[in-house]
């Protein structure tokens, strides 16, 4: 098992708190303050586990993008949110395995940790062998949507997004989400 968590949060309550209980796992914690480094750690299969701070915004697309891969990169996805229904609700809708609720109480955590381990080896036995390949921004009208790109061959690509891709007589696609990023169009005539 991979021994490292990677945690998108900005809360130093909940920094700390995790810090302390991972170690105790010899579990090591690379903190995220950016939705864009978590996916790339997804992508990259750096870490047997995502803990995501629902307070941040973007932490719904980000549980959403790991819920989309694949057994074998799969990370368990933990939520960190408030017993109110927003946090709640939108943590399990957007495929969270496990919610911690806020104020975290270190035998939850350890609790959550245990369970995730068994669920790890679980999804593992079980995981066709799966490659991803690149975290991939398309530039629509409405704005940038996250994918994965999960093939590229002659013929085209295949992406997993957690949103509907509109049908669009020209999207730009990046491999980034500044516009500092490469970019690639394709010409309008052969959509």
């Amino acid at each position: 098992m991979r021994r490292s968590i990677a945690v998108l949060s900005t809360d130093t309550a909940t920094l700390h708190g995790l810090k302390a209980v991972l170690s105790e796992f010899g579990i090591s914690q690379v903190t995220c303050h950016l939705c864009q480094e978590a996916m790339e750690l997804l992508t990259t299969g750096g870490c047997s586990a995502l803990i995501v701070d629902f307070d941040l915004p973007g932490a719904q697309e980000v549980v959403k993008m790991g819920a989309l891969l694949q057994p074998p990169q799969r990370p368990v996805l933990l939520a960190v949110a408030s017993r109110a229904w927003p946090g709640t609700g939108q943590a399990f809708q957007s495929g969270a395995d496990r919610i911690l609720y806020k104020p975290l109480d270190p035998a939850q955590v350890k609790e959550a940790l245990e369970a995730s381990q068994a669920l790890l080896a679980k999804n593992r036995r079980k995981a066709p062998r799966h490659e991803m390949k690149t975290v991939v921004y398309f530039e629509l009208d409405t704005g940038t949507l996250p994918a994965i790109g999960i093939d590229i061959s002659e013929y085209g690509f295949a992406v997993q997004a957690t949103e509907p891709v509109p049908t669009s007589s020209g999207p730009a696609i990046r491999d980034g989400p500044d516009s500092s990023s490469r970019a690639w169009r394709r010409p309008r005539e052969n959509f």
